[in-house]
């Protein structure tokens, strides 16, 4: 899903994604990895740390072996793109029913709900859709609530 979104950006404005992917966090300065050294001070003698460069190298690690398996699809990529699709990713995904088949996906729109517990789409069969959202979101201009990790939407 990352190459896809690296692609794309990729065609700017030719893209029809294009509107979407300028809608996209250009710096994700809010991730810990990207915590300076002020703010990494706070974490001193938590495990928190470790987790912190364990991110950093298994990225730099995950982009490394595409390179060398994949040449022609990093080729116009540097490592720092790809950490951006990464992060893009991770902080988007939505799981998907497509036909009956789960899988994963960029969700327009979707990622910019409200994230809180209780989330006000209640999830009785593990199945969700907008149409749910709408019929169970609260009245203009009350916000919308979704928990992630709890929808799955459905097409």
């Amino acid at each position: 899903m990352f190459s896809d979104l690296l692609q794309e950006r990729a065609k700017g404005s030719d893209s029809f994604w294009a509107p979407y992917i300028n809608s996209l966090p250009q710096v994700y300065g809010n991730m810990p990895i990207f915590f300076n050294d002020e703010m990494l001070a706070h974490l001193k003698g938590s495990f928190t740390l470790a987790k912190i460069r364990e991110r950093i190298e298994s990225l730099k690690a995950e982009y490394d072996n595409i390179c060398a398996h994949v040449p022609a699809l990093m080729k116009d990529f540097t490592h720092a793109d790809f950490v951006w699709a990464r992060l893009a990713v991770i902080t988007r995904i939505f799981g998907l029913v497509i036909r009956g088949v789960k899988t994963d996906g960029l969700v327009a729109y979707a990622d910019m709900l409200n994230h809180k517990k209780p989330r006000d789409a209640q999830d009785t069969d593990t199945r969700w859709t907008f149409d749910d959202a709408v019929s169970q979101s609260t009245q203009p201009p009350s916000p919308f609530n979704l928990h992630v990790g709890t929808a799955r939407i459905k097409f």
